[in-house]
């Protein structure tokens, strides 16, 4: 069964944002996966989901698949970080 983790960059970027990433592990018959999650609290109800994968698919290297949203999505991180919001 092979691994696919998460790049410790990625992990490394969400830290250095002041946040702490949810390791989130599992696994399927063709390895074992690891998702990472944070929660930025809300002062109101609701709930606002943003997500980007940084896995690859058979020949599309993940770079090529969703670079674009992981960095996204870590600069999303670094400027709402320390911010209050409405909705989680």
């Amino acid at each position: 069964m092979q691994a696919h983790f998460a790049p410790p960059y990625i992990e490394g970027a969400l830290r250095d944002a002041g946040l702490e990433p949810v390791v989130q592990e599992y696994a399927t018959r063709e390895g074992s996966y690891r998702n990472l999650a944070v929660r930025l609290p809300g002062s109101e109800r609701g709930t606002i989901v943003m997500g980007a994968h940084y896995d690859g698919y058979m020949s599309t290297p993940g770079a090529d698949d969703n670079a674009s949203g992981v960095a996204a999505l870590l600069e999303l991180a670094r400027l709402t970080a320390r911010s209050s919001h409405r909705k989680t």
